[in-house]
């Protein structure tokens, strides 16, 4: 037990070990204060007894896609009349209004102070949890070695929003501490297996995309115009990658005569891109719009020919079947994990090599061609909501039942 324990502090936290076996004991206090008191269960539709899950997830800022899909789980009616949930947040949210759209059901756990490694530790040792879902690779050792130490029944499940490999964010070697895994792209499904993982325990499960309660009747630009939209975090370089897309627009504005509108929808480092802009100089032909983060775009755009995405990576990327769902073609880059899932050449946009020429004719082919916007929609069938909420149910019934 003990140097399970130590090397629990050497990977996670550099605490002492004195204060860490004071939180111990105090944690096996807790344990039997509430073996003492009357055992309930949480009861679902039809006197059921309904599975427990906890959702635990680092590192939200509160504006991102893995918000989306957690406030799209925690407010279904049928996979809450299926689970009984409690979402555990390792950090503070900087907005929290994606909190409000989850079911008043929902049990949320936010960690506001304490050592986070302290905390998670005192939260899984009394979680009832029958299933663990994570979403980062280190929890999923994390919580297997708290498994291990405490005897705890649980499963573990991973549930990761980036691709596993080409990025440099987290150690995704830890996913095979995981019991099971929940991929939201079939490209995922190679990634775990090089990283030792049996495709046996692999669910691929998608993202789910609403569809829009209304969809706003979008403009397309006059004859000799052209409007092109980015929506997510503004990064020069990194997992978005703008650097790409503003040299392809440079290269585009001599191969195209009319004029070109970019409108840039997101924060982060705007004075580093407008820097690079301004190093690249564009003619007065060449228009960039800044509008900051809002909190939904869609309600705001007025004209768009197409969306256009740069990244080097993503866990899936919404921003492309929300703009394919809306009857807007788009041009991505094959990024890790997703684009090859959701675009397909020719009817709801392009998929480009990284080079500013693969770019520059996947955008004129779009510009050349009048969309279908029916077409483009028909294309999310396969990640609808009900066709999500059947796989998820269904993956997590398996975890549970094996």
């Amino acid at each position: 037990m003990k140097c399970i324990i130590e090397y629990f502090i050497q990977i996670v936290s550099g605490d002492s070990f004195e204060s860490f076996i004071m939180l111990v004991f105090e944690c096996i206090y807790d344990i039997y204060y509430e073996i003492l008191k009357a055992f309930s269960v949480q009861v679902g539709n039809g006197g059921i007894v309904m599975i427990k899950v906890d959702l635990v997830a680092p590192n939200l800022s509160g504006k991102g896609g893995t918000e989306t899909v957690l406030t799209d789980v925690l407010s279904s009616d049928a996979i809450l009349s299926e689970f009984d949930f409690s979402l555990v947040l390792l950090d503070n949210p900087k907005s929290k209004n994606w909190l409000k759209s989850i079911s008043r059901k929902i049990l949320v756990n936010i960690r506001t102070k304490n050592n986070r490694f302290f905390w998670l530790l005192s939260y899984l040792i009394k979680t009832r949890a029958d299933i663990v879902v994570v979403l980062g690779p280190r929890l999923a050792f994390f919580s297997r070695m708290i498994k291990i130490a405490f005897r705890k029944k649980y499963k573990i499940v991973t549930w990761i929003h980036f691709s596993l490999l080409h990025q440099n964010i987290m150690n995704s070697s830890y996913v095979k501490f995981a019991d099971y895994h929940l991929a939201i792209s079939s490209q995922m499904v190679d990634q775990f297996e090089k990283l030792g993982v049996d495709r046996s325990k692999i669910f691929v499960i998608y993202n789910p995309v609403k569809k829009p309660k209304k969809i706003r009747d979008y403009k397309r630009s006059m004859k000799n115009e052209l409007y092109i939209t980015y929506i997510g975090r503004v990064m020069l370089d990194g997992q978005k990658n703008l650097r790409l897309l503003i040299s392809s627009i440079k290269k585009l504005s001599k191969n195209y005569s009319g004029k070109i509108i970019i409108d840039l929808w997101g924060d982060g480092e705007v004075t580093k891109l407008k820097n690079y802009i301004k190093l690249m100089g564009f003619d007065k032909k060449v228009k960039f719009n800044w509008h900051g983060w809002v909190e939904n775009p869609w309600n705001e755009i007025e004209v768009i020919d197409m969306l256009v995405l740069t990244s080097t990576f993503e866990g899936f990327g919404m921003v492309l079947t929300e703009a394919i769902s809306r009857g807007i073609p788009v041009v991505a880059t094959d990024y890790p994990v997703g684009a090859r899932d959701i675009i397909v050449p020719g009817v709801n946009g392009e998929l480009c090599e990284y080079s500013e020429d693969s770019i520059v004719v996947a955008i004129l082919k779009i510009s050349r061609k009048k969309a279908d916007g029916e077409q483009i929609k028909a294309t999310m069938k396969k990640f609808s909501f009900d066709s999500f909420e059947n796989k998820f149910i269904y993956s997590l019934k398996e975890v549970a039942n094996n």
